[in-house]
């Protein structure tokens, strides 16, 4: 509450009762330490009997037995106290094994990931890369810690590689990446399969998504180091041309805050028909609009480069327009796609001031 005013994460949620008081997991009372409880010396006494007599490394019936005694209050525990209320609390002993203990690594998680958010990452948008690799590497990647270490160096290598390049494309020079790579030794099935997550800044969409949105526009997805955005009815045409001419404005302040002369967006825009819906496979599907009015938007974009332009329109956003709004003929290019040439249209200059920011009018 500030200032006479309720924040709540949804209506109501603050008039509700508070909910019950911190319980301490159980480990005991899991299936998975039954399962170990009741098998683990079997387990073990098999192991010696087969092979060379040694049984299983020391580590792994290490892991074992840390995981047997993980939070039972008998092995060990701490008591707290509340210094305000006066409410005491006791709790066992973790193990703080990374094997297969579900509370110990679920807690590790929550804390690099809590580390990496808080203290770590900066506020940008992020993509993730996974390597996965082929069967027959696994096993002996598996077992050999320079060859898996040597393997994410080869990996990381490439994704850095890839954003260099696509920054040079974009006129970044000397641009850097940094990334966080975590190695998972299983699969989801427990098997073995080593593969790296990595986890790396992209390029900053921030202030081209927020010149969509006041424009009344919502971003479809990012693709690569574009976007797709999509304006509906009423004066569709219109809103689209200001966030491209605003868009254009941030690209400037970007320029020169950062001094890199040569960055450059191109955009292009088409107004038409198009399916919109969420479209896919069972496996696999989302929300998103195709048809020939998108592919034609995407050619047009794709030309600005050779032309030598910054935002290009179709003749159909052309007849959209307002007037007043400066817009120079480029004559008709081939696209792919279409058997007829279409007419180009540049646009030069910012829109009227009036109603700018209000997208129903």
């Amino acid at each position: 509450m500030a200032g006479g005013t309720f924040f709540e994460r949804h209506e109501g949620a603050a008039s509700k009762p508070l909910g019950p008081r911190y319980s301490p997991g159980r480990p005991e009372k899991t299936l998975l330490h039954q399962i170990v409880c009741a098998n683990l010396e079997t387990l073990l006494a098999q192991a010696r009997e087969t092979g060379d007599g040694a049984g299983l490394p020391a580590f792994v019936e290490n892991e074992f037995r840390r995981y047997v005694d993980c939070g039972c209050l008998a092995r060990g525990f701490i008591r707290v106290q509340c210094a305000r209320c006066g409410h005491e609390e006791v709790a066992g002993f973790s193990c703080k094994c990374r094997g297969f203990c579900p509370s110990c690594i679920a807690r590790r998680m929550d804390d690099t990931a809590a580390h990496l958010v808080d203290r770590v990452l900066p506020l940008a948008p992020y993509r993730q890369w996974v390597l996965s690799l082929p069967f027959r590497l696994r096993l002996r990647l598996a077992r050999n810690d320079e060859l898996l270490a040597a393997m994410r160096r080869v990996f990381v290598a490439a994704v850095g590689r890839w954003q260099r390049r696509k920054a040079r494309e974009l006129g970044l020079r000397g641009a850097r990446t940094a990334v966080v790579c975590v190695t998972q030794r299983f699969d989801s099935l427990l098997r073995v399969n080593p593969h790296f997550h990595a986890l790396v800044p992209d390029a900053d969409f921030e202030a081209m998504v927020a010149v969509v949105h006041r424009h009344g526009g919502v971003v479809n997805k990012f693709l690569g180091d574009g976007l797709m955005a999509l304006f509906g009815a009423p004066d569709h045409a219109r809103r689209a041309a200001r966030a491209a001419l605003e868009m254009q404005e941030v690209v400037r302040r970007t320029r020169a805050q950062w001094r890199f002369p040569d960055l450059q967006v191109g955009i292009g825009i088409c107004s038409g028909e198009a399916v919109v819906g969420v479209i896919g496979a069972r496996a696999r599907c989302e929300y998103t609009a195709i048809g020939d009015t998108v592919n034609l938007a995407s050619r047009l974009e794709a030309l600005n480069k050779e032309r030598g332009t910054r935002i290009l329109l179709s003749v159909e956003t052309r007849a959209l327009l307002d007037p007043r709004m400066a817009v120079r003929a480029l004559g008709e290019a081939r696209v792919k796609g279409r058997e007829q040439p279409v007419a180009l249209y540049e646009l030069l200059e910012a829109a009227p001031a009036a109603s700018c920011g209000d997208p129903r009018r």
